[in-house]
């Protein structure tokens, strides 16, 4: 396991310098190019472990989604609304 782990994070360092490097500005069709390869090779090896742990009948476990940020802020939008709503029409009231 640790093996695979050291694969996926070094995949990970190639395409996170590739995403960063310079060429972009530069030549960015070769940095495109470059990019590409790095995250199709680090997509590749997570779909190969995920295929060798399934096929070994290890269950693997996926994080419940969050809930998307969007929602969470609207959520507090409104939840911050109903409680300051009263005391604002209460203003507005007192002051007409």
């Amino acid at each position: 396991m640790r093996a695979d782990l050291e694969r996926i994070l070094s995949l990970a360092v190639t395409e996170r310098r590739l995403r960063d490097h310079p060429n972009w500005k530069t030549a960015p069709e070769a940095a495109w190019e470059e990019h590409g390869e790095a995250v199709e090779a680090l997509y590749a090896e997570l779909y190969r472990q995920i295929d060798v742990r399934t096929a070994n009948g290890e269950p693997l476990k996926v994080p419940p989604k969050p809930p998307a940020p969007r929602k969470e802020l609207e959520k507090r939008v409104m939840a911050a609304l109903k409680a300051e709503l009263p005391g604002m029409v209460r203003s507005i009231i007192d002051a007409a």
